[in-house]
């Protein structure tokens, strides 16, 4: 998957559809500067197509790619600050951009009849995601 990211305008493109205005949160951005939710969360999504393995891999790559401040409205970033906000990321916010971006797949393809051996294609989420929590018994 890392084609998807060295092609800025197919990422861009990609980005484009996704919601991220719907995150700006007040209680969380509160004194941030340049690494707000809405960011962050773009962020996230370029870590997750490029499989970019750490916070060092992202800062690099980040760094290193063109267009960097029209991506993700940053000019720098840093793998602590990049940790320090994921870490307080509510694990419910990347579940609504998962849920955002189905409903609008829906929307661009409910009119669709799909491939003509195949009929319409449905999406699949086969990521897992380790939610710690108080441990009962």
């Amino acid at each position: 998957m890392d084609n998807i990211i060295s092609n800025q305008t197919v990422f861009s493109k990609y980005l484009s559809f996704l919601p991220f205005e719907t995150f700006k949160c007040s209680f969380l951005d509160n004194g941030v500067k340049k690494l707000t939710t809405a960011n962050l969360m773009r962020i996230c999504v370029a870590m997750q197509l490029g499989n970019w393995k750490s916070y060092e891999e992202t800062e690099e790559r980040i760094r290193a790619m063109e267009g960097t401040e029209e991506l993700f409205s940053l000019t720098s970033i840093s793998a602590s600050q990049l940790c320090r906000r994921v870490n307080a990321l509510p694990s419910i916010l990347p579940r609504q951009l998962f849920l955002a971006a189905v409903s609008q797949l829906n929307k661009l393809t409910s009119s669709k009849k799909g491939l003509p051996s195949l009929g319409r294609l449905h999406l699949v989420d086969s990521s897992s995601l380790l939610l710690l929590g108080p441990t009962l018994g």
